[in-house]
């Protein structure tokens, strides 16, 4: 007897996320084509007698004879931005660094975990203690995806003090990108863009602080509220009813592994 051979359905193909460089590649290419289409201008730059820096003079724009740019010089551009940026480079990579260094030994974690031993008991301590720390983490150090990984442990708690995992999402991952939006010392978005913008380093600063206790007083209002809701009746949860794959057990808070992760 002939085997019979049965044609498997094929799969369909799911979008991926593009690798960052393929982003950055694509990204090189259209400027390149740009060069080619796209008119070319150009600002004069005077003295602004007030601060005594060089700023753009908005009326002056004209336009000027096309450079376009080519595979080659497109290739060199990239070794020349980076020697005439590698200050600014060089100091994204200690910050970054020095930040991965720090997570990589527990020391965050652990931190983290302790809160939760600590305030055991004390729901609205524990919670704003917790959102002034991750969005503190966004304010000053510049945490944005590194906060991901606390997301699990930030839903844990939640869930061991009787809420559900959208406030255990919102005091973790939300409030890290408030505090993110309103910078303080945010190397990356307040120290790098007023380099490169040419404004003093680190002006700005009281505005900075005030627009962080603004948007920090608004969304810690909301998530207590809705933490508030949640508690008295799991129904006002938006996930009421909701069948999630994941095992529940994932989000337990356990003692010994408490104990555990203190002590490393």
């Amino acid at each position: 007897m002939g085997e019979k051979f049965v044609s498997e359905p094929k799969k369909k193909r799911r979008f991926m996320n593009p690798n960052g460089y393929f982003i950055i590649t694509l990204l090189i290419i259209l400027a390149v084509i740009a060069t080619w289409v796209i008119p070319a201008g150009q600002y004069d730059r005077v003295i602004d007698e007030a601060t005594g820096r060089e700023v753009v003079d908005p009326l002056s724009f004209r336009y000027i004879e096309r450079t376009p740019v080519g595979l080659f010089e497109a290739l060199l551009a990239i070794p020349e931005g980076i020697a005439l940026s590698s200050g600014i480079i060089s100091f994204i990579f200690i910050v970054a660094g020095a930040t991965a260094i720090v997570k990589s030994t527990g020391a965050i974690d652990a931190a983290l975990m302790a809160l939760v031993n600590k305030f055991k008991g004390k729901d609205l301590p524990l919670v704003l203690v917790t959102i002034l720390i991750c969005s503190l983490l966004g304010s000053l150090l510049g945490f944005a995806q590194e906060i991901i990984p606390f997301i699990a442990l930030g839903v844990a708690m939640a869930l061991s003090l009787g809420y559900d995992r959208v406030v255990g999402f919102h005091i973790v991952r939300t409030s890290c990108w408030i505090g993110f939006a309103a910078s303080t010392i945010n190397p990356y978005v307040v120290t790098v863009a007023q380099e490169m913008a040419g404004l003093p380093i680190m002006s700005g600063l009281t505005y900075r602080i005030i627009m962080y206790i603004v948007f920090m007083a608004i969304s810690t209002v909301f998530f207590l509220r809705y933490a508030k809701k949640v508690k008295e009746e799991p129904k006002n949860s938006i996930l009421y009813g909701y069948k999630s794959e994941v095992d529940p057990k994932t989000f337990e808070i356990r003692d010994d592994f408490l104990y555990r992760i203190c002590i490393r």
